[in-house]
């Protein structure tokens, strides 16, 4: 029995913080306003780039939800927590992005 728990224990530890990150989302309602709708458009992300001036664009705990991010330049982005149910991200490039609980 000892056993047996040192062992979940140690499955536990190996799985690390993204098995914990996962079940915040345990009982939350996919099909909400929250989760479902942008609190911007594509044009407003493209200004956020453009003002950016070639720096990562910040987009951390935006709601981006079914918006089409298609073909834009997200590189180094922080889009953390940022909300991307159904976003269409196509084309467009994440390279080294932070999509860290997105």
């Amino acid at each position: 029995m000892r056993r047996l728990a040192l062992s979940f224990m140690l499955a536990a530890l190996a799985a690390g913080p993204a098995a914990a990150e996962q079940d915040l989302l345990l009982g939350a309602d996919m099909s909400s306003p929250a989760m479902t709708k942008a609190e911007m458009s594509r044009a407003d992300v493209e200004a956020m780039i453009k003002a950016a001036d070639g720096k990562p664009v910040d987009l951390h705990d935006k709601s981006l939800s079914g918006l089409d991010l298609s073909g834009l330049n997200l590189r180094e982005g922080n889009l953390r927590t940022a909300r991307l149910n159904k976003a269409n991200l196509r084309g467009a490039d994440l390279s080294g992005a932070n999509l860290e609980q997105a």
